[in-house]
């Protein structure tokens, strides 16, 4: 199971930075994996673990923009990184219209926590988290990347019927949003389940999907499994 550290204090300059930064690089030299989750819009911790704060606004555009959590992470070499940016400051004001505002923020970690477990061989993801009444609280550009990880879970628990039978519906999700990560993604954990079942000549072909998706972007990393 993933556990959450949190470093919160109202009052500035008494180490809450220092303490988080370096806390992640110990735990990253343990040889542990780590996610740096930054949602101070002054963004010191996001450039303390070498990410410019510049380039990328991060956690604003996973919870305002709906960008999917996966594509806001940079990885360093002191572990990975959800950045911040200033824009985070206007923040609050922006959410005062979204339903389940309150609830963003534990959602996103939810998501990323589920994910890393599911990485780690565990499948004990919150009962609610599989279930259709997760979508409530997401953003709908977010549910492709929800699937992912629901995906991921049903994988890791050797679920493989159960997964095989979410197909149509997750490629028409992946399409309407236009999402080729999540389509990606989505084929490599199908040829994993039809693999599982002895199935090879079905892997092979979503295999060969996942392939033609990624090579026109580059996108490798999500084979690396």
């Amino acid at each position: 199971m993933s556990k959450i550290i949190a470093i919160v204090n109202q009052k500035g300059g008494v180490g809450k930075t220092t303490t988080c930064v370096n806390l992640a690089a110990a735990v990253k030299a343990k040889g542990k994996r780590v996610l740096l989750c930054d949602f101070d819009p002054q963004a010191n911790a996001t450039s303390g673990m070498g990410v410019d704060k510049s380039v990328s606004n991060g956690v604003y555009d996973v919870l305002i923009n709906g960008t999917e959590t996966a594509k806001a992470i940079v990885s360093t070499p002191y572990g990975d990184v959800l950045p911040s940016s200033k824009a985070l400051a206007g923040a609050g004001v922006e959410m005062i219209e979204m339903e389940n505002r309150q609830f963003l923020l534990l959602r996103t970690l939810d998501l990323c926590g589920a994910w890393l477990d599911a990485q780690r061989g565990k499948a004990d993801a919150d009962e609610w988290f599989m279930s259709p009444e997760a979508d409530a609280s997401f953003l709908v550009p977010v549910l492709p990347m929800l699937r992912t990880v629901q995906n991921e879970v049903l994988l890791t628990a050797g679920a493989y019927t159960k997964l095989l039978a979410r197909k149509e519906a997750c490629e028409a999700l992946n399409e309407s949003l236009h999402t080729n990560l999540a389509s990606l993604y989505l084929h490599i954990q199908l040829a994993c389940a039809e693999n599982r079942l002895g199935r090879t000549d079905a892997a092979r072909q979503e295999l060969e999907t996942a392939c033609t998706l990624a090579v026109p972007d580059g996108l490798y990393l999500p084979f690396s499994r």
